[in-house]
């Protein structure tokens, strides 16, 4: 060091432990040994042991808030509150199946299905594409009365017709069976 005076480095005088070397003066950051001379460097532990907090916190506040998100139910709407402005978002539906599902088929592979559905307040249409079309056609196809709730997510189109997505053929639940079942 230099003989009991504060070393300056660019007019700024060098704290011991303020990313600089005490012994050498140079820039070292924040690691525990100079990497030049190989001098320890003087480091404040509560400021380390913040630190350590601040990142436990973290990852437990992220974990905290993905399982309160992932156990938690979308709200259950009424059809006719459904607008253009909740484009993306998650709901559930409750209401009968007003016409047969209709399925589209491209190539002989059903590309999608779609059916109409009303709950007394108004009507939407529930469409489910690819993968998720065809875990429902191997499971239950819902036809024309039957009372289905739905796990959906509301297509940011704008129109008279409310869409909505299924994201996975378990979203779909049969509420009420049909007549003779």
């Amino acid at each position: 060091m230099t003989g009991g005076r504060q070393p300056f480095l660019f007019g700024r005088a060098l704290r011991p432990g303020a990313a600089h070397c005490i012994s050498c003066e140079r820039f070292i950051g924040p690691v525990r040994e100079c990497p030049y001379c190989s001098e320890a460097s003087v480091h404040n532990a509560f400021i380390h042991k913040l630190r350590v907090a601040v990142v436990l916190l973290a990852i437990f506040g992220l974990a905290g808030l993905h399982g309160f998100a992932a156990n938690t139910e979308p709200p259950l709407v009424e059809i006719s509150a459904i607008n253009s402005m909740m484009g993306f978002a998650r709901v559930r539906i409750k209401g009968e199946v007003r016409y047969d599902a209709y399925v589209g088929r491209r190539s002989g592979d059903v590309s999608y299905l779609s059916f109409l559905v009303s709950d007394g307040t108004g009507r939407a249409r529930l469409v489910a594409y690819g993968t998720v079309a065809r875990g429902i056609l191997s499971g239950y196809l819902p036809i024309r009365g039957d009372v289905i709730s739905a796990t959906v997510a509301v297509d940011p189109r704008s129109g008279e017709e409310p869409r909505l997505r299924l994201d996975a053929p378990n979203h779909l639940v049969l509420s009420v069976g049909r007549p003779g079942q």
